[in-house]
């Protein structure tokens, strides 16, 4: 079966990070692309270790005198690489027909948004996520620069294991190409040189909240806005082990051309500080350009409760600075503002931060009463009202606010420094 992995070819838009990859590849042909900056002083280095396994590596020189706009190149494992083949950074990848089974082995960069050079003729184009953007929107800035778009469909069920899609720029785009998964890439047969920006989408850890019935509301301080406490069941769902960051709420911004969250100064501005300042609409923006959505307030619950029965918090009934960042510092809570998302322990389910640091949006709209009316299954909160679900207090909150069970609603345009979100997903 022909497998293809592709990763990533092209220059880094932002700082990146050293990284060690390992590539499965199977008997036959497989395509594998290399990201920028290998640590080895040549590509040999790397091939080495499996030489017997491989009957001969293949990789495309662009050469415009050529009828075809270019050449594949053979590289035996027995001979030297030939100079244009050493340092494949920024080039289009090889094929591999393997004899074997065996492990390709590279130490390299780790490389998302990607600014990708065309040049005149066939470009193998590879990526470690998924379109940010739609194909068709993706295609739109280079339109002009190409005449054919080629992606590989696995099937099994066909004699080479799958086969060549064509995507035309100028018919409607096929359904399957709507959004081309990670593994796939692409091969671009370019008219005219120019520059893609690529944006992807990176899989962020989502945990699982498993199926089944829990008891929604305040049983320990009976909070009069999370009376009663009623029995509710949710079908199974994943949650984002994180609340989403400011890094990836700026590539957000930088896909879509989304405007940015209010800021509300540096100390709430680092890489790794959870996102605030985002409104509701924000928020379901980001859920809707990541393929997910914002929990229900059911679900935003179950998942806080980490499934503890009872309990005030997320770990028990206790509270202390050694538990979450909340309104004053102490133990483990070193902060004044927001903490690095992660900086606590995670709850049962492996979520981090279900108390403080953040509130959090959910779904539903808010309403002090809606217990006494609220179904047995996937509830969705009211039809209507005025604000949207606040869950799970913050930085800056008293204890009180941090209880599993209490629930607060702002207007859906309210942002505040204490305010971020974080997504889930049926899938």
């Amino acid at each position: 079966m022909l497998l293809l992995l592709y990763l990533n070819l092209a220059i880094p838009m932002a700082a990146v990070a050293q990284y060690e990859f390992s590539c499965s590849l199977g008997e036959g042909w497989n395509f594998v692309s290399i990201p920028v900056g290998l640590s080895e002083t040549d590509i040999a280095t790397v091939l080495q270790p499996i030489a017997s396994q491989c009957r001969s590596v293949w990789r495309w020189v662009n050469d415009p005198a050529e009828p075809g706009g270019g050449y594949w190149l053979m590289y035996a494992p027995n001979v030297p690489w030939p100079s244009d083949l050493y340092n494949f950074g920024n080039g289009p990848g090889f094929w591999m027909d393997m004899t074997a089974p065996a492990v390709l082995n590279v130490n390299g960069q780790d490389v998302s948004d990607q600014a990708i050079q065309l040049d005149t003729g066939w470009e193998q184009v590879g990526y470690n996520g998924r379109f940010a953007l739609p194909v068709d929107q993706a295609f739109l800035s280079i339109a002009n620069c190409f005449s054919r778009v080629w992606t590989w469909v696995n099937n099994p069920a066909e004699p080479g294991g799958g086969h060549w899609l064509m995507y035309d720029p100028n018919a409607p785009l096929l359904s399957d190409l709507t959004t081309i998964e990670p593994g796939m890439g692409l091969s671009i047969e370019v008219t005219s040189p120019c520059s893609w920006t690529i944006y992807v989408v990176e899989d962020t850890p989502m945990a699982l909240i498993p199926a089944g019935e829990f008891q929604m509301g305040d049983s320990v301080d009976e909070i009069s806005w999370a009376l009663p406490v009623h029995t509710v069941y949710l079908d199974a769902f994943y949650m984002d082990v994180y609340e989403v960051t400011n890094a990836q709420y700026q590539k957000f911004m930088d896909a879509t051309g989304h405007s940015a969250p209010v800021n509300y100064g540096d100390n709430f501005n680092a890489p790794e500080q959870p996102v605030v300042g985002a409104n509701w609409y924000d928020a379901v923006a980001y859920a809707t350009w990541a393929g997910k959505r914002l929990p229900t307030e059911a679900e935003w619950e179950k998942a806080a409760r980490g499934g503890l029965a009872g309990k005030r918090y997320p770990w028990g009934d206790d509270i202390s600075h050694d538990d979450a960042n909340y309104y004053g510092t102490g133990g483990a809570d070193v902060w004044y503002d927001t903490s690095p998302v992660g900086s606590f322990a995670p709850n049962g389910y492996g979520l981090y931060d279900m108390a403080g640091n953040v509130w959090e949006w959910c779904a539903d709209w808010y309403d002090g009463s809606y217990y006494a009316n609220s179904p047995l299954n996937n509830p969705l909160g009211p039809d209507s009202g005025s604000g949207r679900v606040l869950r799970g207090g913050s930085w800056c909150a008293a204890p009180s606010s941090l209880r599993a069970a209490d629930r607060y609603g702002r207007l859906p345009t309210f942002t505040f420094f204490t305010v971020g979100f974080r997504c889930v997903s049926q899938d």
